[in-house]
């Protein structure tokens, strides 16, 4: 008699009622979509990209960064709906024959139209100006303004519009202004314990199952406080350790140096510069194997993500550009150094950096050697192709954008 395992039936029932992944023999394979980041650095950092369909915790002191990191992964991710939209459409309608539900489909996406960015303004600080330099479309970004609603409210309100599969991003900004119902209902005199942990850890918990049904990536913004518990001090985050857990990823960002138009670096207090970088650090990483625990991106004030600037330093850092006051570009796979426009070497950061933005041929060779090692499973033309979309829609408003001091 031919024994017949009950689990192995169960998870087939399991599977026909719930889809392939709810249950298996056999370990599920998670291989996460990616939303990179403009900067080269930055993606390095994050093994290509922000994983998608979790939530993602940007944590650090203010003006740090977490905002603008933010806004231009959520530039990044209208590209990326917009593309896949026309893609799932294009697919639909070369299909000589459609099934019923390939035709409710069709006739789904083409009266939608791709799906959109919510942005959860609890600060009241949006910068549009700021937002339209990275290359946010404005226009497309659904936003929420909380005045005196409480957490709960703002919390279900987010749920609720997850669940219509008409968003493919959320940017929470940030959970250390909400307020819950109950300390709203109180004075100032009268004190709530917990404060907004409870429904911190309630929406998450939430969220994370709609997040991966509906293909929708969370990123949650969040504030430090001073840590009075511990006798070393440090800081800490607001929304409880609920938070800490339900995030797949964590990253803390912060000021780092400033520099000069030269790329010279500059006293904490001055005047004299134009950009500066933005330090990373991951405090969690459960979407890829650990790279690095620590990176950085450069912001100019002027032109936002300064790729150049992040494209050489990752350049050095393998190898593809070698030295440390005359600079020389290198033949990775046969060591040669290279001659571009009849120069072999070139003397000082400042003029290597004025080299590779003057001459269209040198930024291609070192972006796409760069973005070999960041996507190796794609080829040099469609990374550029990719690159060049991206940034087409947006050069025109660039240029006539006045960029506001406040960057985080």
């Amino acid at each position: 008699m031919e024994y017949k395992s009950k689990i192995l039936e169960d998870i087939k029932s399991l599977q026909k009622t719930f889809g392939a992944d709810i249950a298996s023999l056999g370990a599920v394979t998670y291989n996460y979509k990616r939303v990179p980041f403009t900067s080269p650095r930055a993606n390095l950092f994050v093994n290509g990209g922000m994983a998608r369909n979790i939530l993602i915790e940007f944590c650090g002191k203010e003006a740090g960064g977490k905002t603008t990191s933010s806004l231009d992964l959520c530039a990044n991710m209208q590209v990326i709906l917009k593309d896949e939209y026309n893609d799932e459409v294009k697919e639909l309608n070369d299909k000589k024959k459609r099934t019923k539900v390939e035709e409710e489909r069709l006739q789904l996406l083409n009266s939608r139209g791709p799906k959109r960015v919510l942005f959860v303004d609890c600060e009241n600080t949006f910068n549009e100006e700021w937002a339209t330099l990275l290359g946010v479309n404005c226009s497309e970004v659904i936003f929420l303004n909380p005045k005196e609603q409480s957490a709960e409210w703002i919390f279900q309100q987010i749920l609720d519009w997850v669940a219509t599969d008409e968003l493919g991003m959320f940017i929470f900004d940030s959970l250390g202004v909400i307020t819950s119902a109950k300390e709203l209902e109180k004075s100032q005199e009268e004190f709530t314990m917990g404060g907004c942990a409870k429904a911190i850890t309630r929406f998450t918990t939430r969220c994370l199952g709609l997040c991966k049904k509906y293909q929708t990536t969370g990123i949650l913004i969040n504030q430090v406080r001073d840590n009075f518990n511990s006798s070393y001090g440090g800081i800490t985050t607001t929304g409880g350790h609920g938070l800490k857990h339900n995030v797949s990823n964590r990253i803390q960002f912060e000021i780092g140096g400033f520099f000069d138009i030269k790329g010279n670096k500059l006293a904490q207090k001055t005047n004299e510069a134009v950009c500066q970088t933005v330090m990373m650090y991951y405090l969690k990483n459960k979407t890829g194997r650990w790279k690095q625990r620590v990176s950085f991106y450069t912001l100019n004030y002027d032109k936002g993500i300064d790729i150049i600037a992040d494209l050489i330093d990752v350049g050095l850092e393998h190898g593809l550009i070698n030295g440390t006051s005359w600079y020389s570009f290198v033949n990775q796979e046969t060591g040669e150094i290279l001659v571009f426009h009849d120069k072999e070497k070139i003397q000082g950061r400042g003029k290597l950096y004025s080299f590779i933005e003057e001459n269209k041929d040198v930024y291609d060779y070192l972006f796409k050697e760069v973005n070999k090692k960041l996507f190796p499973e794609k080829t040099v033309e469609e990374i550029l192709v990719e690159y060049e979309e991206e940034i087409q829609g947006t050069e025109e408003v660039i240029e006539d954008v006045e960029v506001k001091d406040d960057l985080d």
